[in-house]
C-alpha cells in the first residue's frame, strides 16, 4: 500500500479476494518488505488491483518486484603494498601483504559468516596497536 497504515488492511482484503479466487496467491518478502501477488497473468492481476481499490477503498504501489542482491567473495586475491616515507631523521617502511577470499567451507560444519582476520607476522617484532 501507499500508506503504511493501510498494510493489515491490504492484508486482509487480500484474504479476501483469496478466498473467492482460488488462483490467487500472496507472498511477503522479507528481504524487501514487498507483498507479492502472484496470479493467472498480468490481466488476472490487474483485476485484482482494481477490486482493491474500488472494493477496499486501497492505494496501491504496483511494479515488478524488487531483488534484494547479495555480494560475496568467489576467489582468493592477493595484494602487495610497500610503505616508504622519508622525513628527515629515520623513516617510515612497511612491507604490507594480505589476502582476500570466501571462507573455506567445512563439511557438515556450520557455515560462517562475518570477516575472519588471521595474523600471519613471524617474529612479534610489530606492536599490537599496529595490526
Amino acid at each position: 500500500p501507499k500508506k503504511q497504515a493501510d498494510q493489515d488492511k491490504l492484508i486482509l482484503s487480500i484474504a479476501k479476494l483469496m478466498e473467492e479466487d482460488p488462483t490467487l496467491r500472496m507472498e511477503t518478502n522479507h528481504e524487501t518488505g514487498q507483498t507479492i501477488l502472484k496470479g493467472m497473468g498480468e490481466l488476472h492481476l490487474e483485476i485484482i488491483i482494481d477490486r482493491l481499490k474500488r472494493e477496499f477503498k486501497l492505494e496501491i504501489n504496483q511494479g515488478a518486484p524488487q531483488v534484494a542482491y547479495k555480494e560475496t567473495l568467489t576467489t582468493t586475491v592477493e595484494h602487495k603494498e610497500v610503505y616508504k616515507k622519508q622525513t628527515g631523521g629515520r623513516g617510515k617502511f612497511a612491507d604490507i601483504v594480505f589476502e582476500i577470499g570466501p571462507r573455506e567451507i567445512v563439511e557438515g560444519a556450520p557455515v560462517k559468516s562475518g570477516l575472519e582476520f588471521v595474523n600471519k607476522i613471524v617474529g612479534g617484532v610489530i606492536p599490537k596497536e599496529f595490526i
